[in-house]
């Protein structure tokens, strides 16, 4: 009786270590160029009530207004802009978050210009600066946007910090705006027949800030980017336990997600909201 030799060949792994995509340095440096476009657009929408607080009731004054003319221009602002946040936000669903920069840009530029027109060596007209504050209102809801273009751009363990950042430039651009408008004090021109002075200098600051924010949605932001392109965080594993069997292993990140979020950026984040509301408060008593 013959015996077959029989050959049990192992069936072939590849036991490589997983690999993460990886993304060129190039593609990263874009990345971050990225998010500071949606942090520079976040900060124009907030300087648009910051910038003008000093002299809007100055202006308003100047075009014979009360303070009940004051109150609406005030919430005139604010009604344009809850009325955006609607707007952008459905337009997010069947758009691109370009298209809706882009168009909230527009409108920023166009209702501060028309805040030069109200000037009263121009049109003299206080329906015309409510006109221009709900236009700019109105540009200016797009804090939901950029939330949610940063949130794409983010993988759950970075979007703590990256919203914290947001957060932090919205108080930014309306408690530390204000004094921009000393840029221009003492300036008293007329260009292309319009009246640029201290009370519309403003309405000026403004449009260059949107022009800005325009072409720069217009030629860099890339709508190919997304959270692959983020840089490679580093979460803080949690350190092994000590079982009856002895310490536990401390397994990759890519087989075992559990790990913990900083807690300092809390932290700042509620120390610079706190500092910069007393700011605020100040500046408007």
């Amino acid at each position: 009786m013959t015996t077959e030799k029989v050959n049990y060949q192992s069936i072939p792994r590849d036991l490589s270590p997983l690999t993460s995509p990886v993304t060129s340095p190039r593609r990263t440096a874009h990345w971050y160029l990225q998010m500071f476009l949606i942090n520079f657009i976040e900060f124009a929408a907030e300087s648009s009530r910051g910038i003008v607080m000093p002299t809007i009731f100055l202006y308003c004054q100047s075009l014979g207004g009360t303070l009940v003319d004051m109150g609406m221009l005030t919430s005139v602002f604010s009604v344009g802009r809850l009325i955006s946040s609607f707007v952008f936000g459905w337009m997010c669903d069947r758009y691109t978050f370009r298209t809706v920069y882009i168009l909230s840009s527009s409108l920023g530029i166009v209702g501060n210009i028309i805040y030069l027109f109200a000037d009263p060596h121009v049109l003299s007209s206080l329906q015309v600066l409510l006109i221009s504050r709900f236009f700019v209102g109105f540009g200016a809801g797009n804090r939901s946007v950029c939330r949610a273009d940063v949130a794409r751009m983010t993988s759950v363990d970075q979007r703590l910090k990256y919203m914290t950042i947001l957060c932090m430039v919205v108080f930014l651009g309306y408690a530390l705006t204000p004094g921009m408008g000393a840029v221009l004090v003492g300036v008293d021109v007329n260009i292309f027949g319009l009246h640029l002075h201290a009370l519309t200098a403003p309405g000026f600051i403004l449009s260059i800030l949107n022009l800005i924010t325009l072409t720069l949605m217009l030629f860099v932001y890339d709508e190919s980017m997304n959270s692959d392109h983020a840089p490679i965080s580093t979460p803080v594993l949690k350190k092994p336990s000590i079982t009856s069997k002895g310490p536990a292993l401390l397994s990759s990140p890519l087989l075992n997600s559990t790990y913990e979020l900083p807690t300092n950026l809390v932290y700042i984040g509620v120390g610079v909201f706190m500092v910069l509301n007393i700011i605020g408060r100040g500046i408007l008593s």
